[in-house]
């Protein structure tokens, strides 16, 4: 088992061996089979609930435009359904978005910055045409477009902050807030690595060649995603100080 580190506040590898546990996955689905019979009529829900989201938080930007407030610039956050056991990871990157939360019974709290829904609108045309790469489409169930949605707010709160809601104006409120600054394994690219040896390479040379292109890689997405979580809470910091509140 991998050893403790006497210093908390830095970010070390955690190194050992451990056993790999694995979920069910997805199995059968009926909605997803569904869909898949009825394209066209799915494909239309979907667009037309992603088309109301873009519509309200662009609402909502003018609105604190004009008011004064501070932009949000973490984007729009709503709330997606997809078949119990699948990845949600898996299915963020498929679509473009970011994971910001998941749920054992298939919720997905997501975001993204791209009111046109490009990534999205693309695995959409390929699922109509039932091209490869459009397979996600079938498995993304419903899409809750309205911010005041009870599967939103049941999602985004904690029972026991559920039970609070919603919040009193003149009343203190202490939360312990997480910074998200990493998509997953998915967000960045290894170099190619050549699959044989190089002419009069050892193994051990070539190995090691291997290990210092992907230690590399997971380098430079750790630089990517620290300067992400300092931008972030930066962000964060400053909506707080806007509104009175006070960090600890």
């Amino acid at each position: 088992m991998a050893q403790g580190n006497g210093f908390p506040h830095l970010k070390l590898l955690l190194r050992g061996s451990f056993r790999a546990k694995f979920s069910g996955g997805m199995g059968k689905n009926l909605e997803v089979q569904q869909n898949k019979k009825d394209r066209a009529s799915h494909i239309g829900k979907l667009r037309s609930s992603l088309q109301r989201i873009g519509e309200l938080f662009q609402v909502e930007i003018e609105r604190r435009q004009r008011e004064g407030l501070p932009a949000v610039d973490a984007g729009m956050g709503f709330v997606m359904k997809i078949p119990e056991g699948a990845d949600p990871d898996e299915f963020a990157h498929a679509l473009g978005v970011e994971l910001v939360a998941e749920t054992d019974t298939g919720f997905m709290l997501v975001a993204t910055e791209d009111l046109t829904f490009q990534k999205l609108d693309e695995v959409l045309a390929k699922f109509a045409a039932n091209e490869r790469g459009g397979g996600a489409a079938a498995s993304l169930l419903e899409v809750f477009e309205s911010p005041n949605d009870p599967h939103r707010i049941e999602r985004l709160l904690a029972p026991d902050v559920l039970q609070r809601w919603p919040f009193k104006d003149d009343q203190e409120y202490v939360f312990d807030v997480s910074i998200q600054n990493a998509e997953g394994t998915r967000s960045f690219k290894i170099e190619r690595i050549a699959r044989r040896k190089a002419k009069n390479e050892s193994d051990e040379s070539f190995h090691k060649r291997k290990d210092e292109t992907i230690q590399k890689a997971f380098a430079k997405a750790d630089d990517q995603w620290t300067s992400e979580a300092e931008n972030r809470f930066t962000k964060f910091a400053e909506l707080v100080d806007f509104y009175g509140a006070r960090r600890f």
